[in-house]
């Protein structure tokens, strides 16, 4: 393998350039934030990776790209085999709506990226040709691509990861077919599609690699004194807690010795980087993430002007990043794009001396507190350490600042005034009023005062407690709605809050419910309007579902409204098969409606077609009665565990697309040729005239691209074995192999279809392959030679997990 400096000796004689090291002359101690409203207003570009999914379909995502971001990166629309379908084929679609959104919203467009080893397409991988002509299709490709977006797309990672951890290069296509001369040819022929588009060497690792950060700098330096158009380093910085700030600082120090512009082109902090299964996301790990995400945009601050190229987000929240399955939070917007610790940390890192900084802020406006209570209020802005400066009434309440929370503890009635303030000298004040314990009375006590339809202003001092039974994250239960039981086998009460409710199934909970109204609607109890910070946990306590049955339900539905029960074997029906509407439970005493709502987490996805047992609570409605279900894990029963997506073409819909290369598949729907019992169809796919190179690409791309949108249907499902029905009827001792996503190694298929009877072809994906997945590629292979009446027919293209397969058929 040549290494980087045999490369060097061919692009031009090498010397040693002498390191700079870089003084910051901003740094203050206490890290103030800087005062900006969104990181548009940022020094230097920032911005993140877009997958067109969320771009096309949430509002949430495309409000935050819009708001918060200057600078956007296709994180797959852009690489290779996504765009390039053939040889002077391309699939435009999703590159031009991303390259179209930036316009429409002043966003500055960087290409990611040209030549990838990872991302060549099968048909240059298969491409057999003289080095003049491999150098012809990679000059095709990136000249019609890069001059497609001329003006348009602002710069380009021209490579990417073409250097090995020991400093090599790395084996590819190109360079195995060109030769070295590749790297320049690439650049060359990217700036001559747009002579204005700023080019970059794209690559990972040179936080915690010396062989890494020597060979790039190598390579630059080499290609700047060859004259080839090099413009910038990108550094991916997939980086995590473990990795200190020291490393992540000088990566950047180091890459900007080039002289070239900088661009940390792939930023996102990991806080689980050894995968645990059962990590949480902790007030400690956001700290150190906080202190990550300060240092990098520190560096990049303390870089020249002219070499501050920006900082790009790996992802725009943390539910759209690769790594939230893993579990992780590693950006610095949470799922539900608001803004984390982390989000701070970058606005320290981009304060400069002089800057305005955020003033202290108390995340709430005033503290109401019972004798006793304590409330913990987040600070935020100016400098660290803080201070309490003013009090105007001491003997009321005590008040502590810890680390960024401010500690009130009420003692006796009365108001106060406290005034939180900063080094830099900026303050911010809470009054707080505190009044004297409530008195606790029972959930009898508070429904005695109520008849059917009616509502009453409840008086002051008064408390309840119970324990939540309702599972408000999975959302079948309103957001704002808490249930409560105070014990056992008793009605509970439904208790409406005036912000989202964060509680779990099993807090005990006090609740201040004076000056709040109380309403009957049918049989259901609910008191109104309850702020969060009425709502204290006292600890953990279980309440047993009252194990009974549909006849027991409908006889005593008066008192046992708002009960969580437990009912034994049964069926649902209606909602076509899925968790959708009003479904019906039916055990042999009778049957009971449920109610599912449209945003609950598993609206949409199916449910068991027998079922041992369910938990749920009794909900009224007129004179009828639910039984809503909390969430799919109160379900238990024996799941179907596998969906069929594609088992019969009778609609004559070709809703997988076979694409070969310029001698492409034809795919008709025709009557099966060879029924054959319960496990094939009356119609399926036959695909004939010939594959070239031997390959047939079954594509089932996601709704982003022009075929079938299975999205809904297959991922996210734990599944981990594609399998499909198979017939050759021409000819002997064909074989079959595949490809995922096009990806190396290709594996063969075992055992082998055999003539003239359908056949399962069974594939093995692991979990991370199957969140990706885009494409199968079947190879074909007669032996024969002869590829013009190649025939193949397909049938029941289904997605499984093998494991509880093997349950299920056992049962």
């Amino acid at each position: 393998m040549k290494t980087i400096l045999n490369l060097i000796s061919i692009l031009i004689a090498f010397t040693t350039c002498k390191g700079e090291k870089f003084e910051s002359d901003n740094r203050i101690q206490g890290y103030p934030e800087a005062a900006i409203e969104t990181l548009r207003e940022a020094p230097y570009p920032i911005g993140a990776a877009i997958s067109m999914g969320p771009l096309r379909n949430s509002e949430a995502y495309r409000q935050t790209v819009i708001q918060e971001m200057s600078s956007i990166t296709a994180e797959n629309a852009m690489k290779m085999n996504f765009i390039s379908t053939g040889r002077g084929e391309y699939f435009w679609e999703d590159a031009d709506y991303l390259v179209d959104f930036a316009a429409q919203n002043n966003l500055r467009v960087h290409g990611h990226t040209l030549l990838w080893y990872r991302h060549t397409p099968d048909w240059v991988s298969g491409f057999s040709g003289t080095k003049e002509e491999w150098i012809a299709i990679m000059r095709e490709y990136i000249q019609a691509v890069v001059g497609r977006y001329r003006g348009k797309i602002a710069s380009w990672d021209v490579l990417n990861e073409i250097i090995l951890d020991d400093g090599t290069l790395r084996p590819s296509v190109w360079l195995t077919n060109i030769g070295l001369e590749y790297i320049g040819l690439a650049f060359k022929f990217a700036h001559e599609a747009d002579p204005n588009a700023l080019l970059f060497y794209n690559d990972y690792g040179h936080e915690y690699s010396h062989n890494r950060r020597l060979a790039t700098k190598q390579l630059a330096d080499s290609l700047v004194n060859a004259g080839v158009p090099i413009h910038g380093i990108g550094l991916q910085m997939h980086t995590n807690t473990n990795r200190s700030i020291d490393d992540l600082r000088y990566a950047i120090m180091a890459a900007a010795t080039t002289k070239l512009m900088v661009h940390v082109s792939e930023l996102d902090v990991a806080v689980n980087p050894d995968q645990n299964p059962n990590a949480t996301y902790t007030e400690a790990l956001a700290a150190r993430q906080q202190e990550s995400y300060r240092a990098v945009a520190q560096a990049m601050l303390d870089l020249p002007e002219e070499q501050q190229f920006g900082i790009t987000f790996w992802g725009v929240s943390d539910d759209n990043s690769f790594m939230r399955d893993n579990p992780d939070w590693p950006l610095v917007f949470d799922s539900n794009y608001q803004r984390k610790s982390a989000y701070r940390g970058i606005l320290q890192g981009i304060y400069r001396k002089g800057d305005p900084m955020v003033p202290v802020s108390l995340h709430q406006t005033s503290a109401n507190l019972f004798a006793n209570a304590q409330v913990e209020i987040a600070i935020s802005g100016g400098m660290s350490p803080y201070v309490i400066s003013k009090n105007s009434n001491p003997a009321t309440a005590t008040a502590v600042v810890k680390g960024t929370k401010l500690i009130i503890t009420g003692v006796t009635e009365g108001t106060t005034n406290i005034t939180i303030t900063g080094e830099d000298g900026s303050s911010a004040q809470l009054p707080v009023n505190v009044k004297r314990t409530p008195s606790l009375i029972t959930f009898e006590q508070l429904k005695a005062n109520l008849s059917s339809q009616e509502s009453i202003i409840l008086p002051d001092d008064i408390k309840i407690k119970g324990v939540v039974i309702s599972d408000t994250k999975s959302r079948n239960i309103d957001a704002k709605t808490v249930v409560l039981q105070e014990d056992n086998n008793k009605g509970g009460l439904f208790i409406e809050t005036t912000e989202e409710a964060d509680w779990n199934v099993g807090d005990e909970v006090e609740v201040i419910v004076s000056q709040r109204t109380l309403a009957k609607v049918y049989d259901e109890f609910t008191i109104k309007d309850i702020p969060t910070d009425h709502i204290q946990k006292l600890g953990d306590k279980t309440i047993i579902p009252n194990e009974t049955t549909v006849d027991q339900i409908l006889a005593y539905k008066k008192d046992w409204t708002g009960t969580l029960v437990k009912l034994g074997s049964g069926s649902f029906s209606g909602g076509s098969g899925k968790y959708s509407g009003m479904l019906a439970y039916t055990d042999v005493s009778g049957s009971v409606k449920s109610m599912i709502k449209i945003h609950a987490t598993f609206a949409g996805t199916d449910y068991p077609e027998q079922v041992d047992n369910l938990i749920g609570i009794i909900r009224s409605e007129g004179a009828n009665i639910r039984l809503d279900i909390r969430n799919t894990d109160d379900v238990i029963g024996k799941v179907k565990p596998h969906t069929f997506i594609l088992d019969n073409f009778e609609s004559g819909v070709k809703d997988i697309k076979f694409r070969g290369g310029n001698d492409a598949a034809v795919v008709d729907v025709v009557d099966n040729p060879l029924k054959s019992g319960l496990n094939t169809s009356n119609k399926v796919l036959k695909v004939t005239k010939s594959f070239a190179s031997q390959q047939l690409n079954v594509y089932i791309k996601r709704a982003s691209n022009p075929t079938v949108d299975i999205s809904g249907e297959v991922w996210g499902k734990n599944f981990d074995r594609v399998r499909f029905m198979y017939y050759n009827p021409v000819a002997s001792g064909r074989s079959v192999a595949w490809k995922y996503n096009g990806l190396d190694p290709i594996l063969n298929i075992a055992p082998q279809p055999a003539l003239g009877v359908w056949s399962y072809v069974d594939i093995a994906l692991t979990s991370n392959q199957m969140d990706a997945l885009t494409s199968m590629n079947l190879r074909l292979n007669d032996g024969s030679g002869t590829r013009e009446n190649d025939i193949v027919y397909i049938d029941n293209i289904e997605f499984y997990n093998a494991e509880l397969m093997e349950e299920w058929m056992g049962q």
